[in-house]
């Protein structure tokens, strides 16, 4: 395996504007990510759902064994929470603490995983079902006006 060209990078070097690549802009994925950004946005959720709930099963069978973590992990995990509630709220401040408290619902209850909404039955059993209800629901017009 090669080194890597940053691994003696100093501090001041890591945040000068010349050790900062160059975003071309042109690129139909950054592009999408900066207008629009739906498939991105929703990628970018599944991933971190699932890397959480993941962390949260190996957390729960290290807590088994006696270790508690919560301490260490909660900053981190609340940050990707976070994170996920920032992208798919797409700037809208009312409806972040929205998704974010159903982010939180997902995660940590261990309930039957439906949401009932407008009499309709909605599964979200896997992450996918889940952020595909959140992006849909939460950037509908009856919920953003």
């Amino acid at each position: 395996m090669q080194n890597s060209s940053l691994e003696n990078v100093t501090p001041e070097q890591e945040l000068s504007s010349e050790s900062v690549a160059e975003v071309p802009t042109s690129s139909p994925v950054i592009a999408n990510t900066f207008v629009g950004g739906c498939a991105v946005n929703k990628e970018y959720a599944m991933k971190a759902i699932k890397r959480l709930k993941s962390l949260l099963k190996t957390s729960n069978k290290i807590n088994e064994m006696g270790i508690n973590l919560l301490e260490y992990e909660t900053p981190f995990v609340n940050l990707i929470e976070e994170s996920v509630a920032v992208v798919l709220c797409r700037n809208n401040e009312k409806i972040f603490e929205l998704i974010l408290n159903d982010i939180q619902w997902w995660l940590y209850e261990n309930v039957e995983k439906v949401i009932i909404y407008k009499d309709k039955k909605m599964d979200v059993s896997t992450a996918e079902k889940f952020v595909n209800w959140l992006s849909d629901h939460y950037n509908s017009e009856a919920v953003t006006a």
